[in-house]
């Protein structure tokens, strides 16, 4: 009998997590257009969310900040506890997060998407070992 982990079959393994779908949806969808092969987990509460990231690999996660159960800044604090070195891109239809997210060490990317922003950010945040 043969078992294995998402992490061994994927080299790119994104994870994100936004309280609503639709922009979970896109945002999955667009990814799949510039990583075909990556792993794509996709959460609509940052609680499962957690519990994902506590359990499994992740190369970069993509968090909304406005979320009910806890907000993107909290969510980023709790990766830090767990997995420190695992980068956290915040995205938000409001400019006012931008600056705070760049300063504590995150990626941004405002909602709604624009295809090559969101790229160029995802690239940034990749570790350089997995390439593009």
């Amino acid at each position: 009998m043969f078992f294995c982990f998402v992490s061994e079959i994927y080299k790119l393994r994104f994870l994100a997590v936004d309280d609503d779908p639709q922009p979970l949806k896109t945002l999955a969808w667009l990814l799949s257009r510039q990583f075909p092969d990556a792993f794509i987990a996709k959460f609509l509460s940052p609680v499962s969310a957690l519990e994902s990231i506590a359990q499994e690999n992740f190369n970069v996660i993509f968090s909304d900040v406005e979320m009910p159960e806890i907000d993107g800044f909290e969510l980023f604090r709790k990766v830090q506890e767990i997995k420190p070195d695992v980068p956290v891109i915040l995205m938000s239809g409001r400019d006012c997060y931008a600056a705070r997210a760049r300063a504590l060490g995150m990626g941004f990317v405002k909602k709604p998407y624009d295809y090559h922003n969101l790229v160029a950010v995802a690239k940034k945040y990749i570790p350089s070992r997995l390439g593009s």
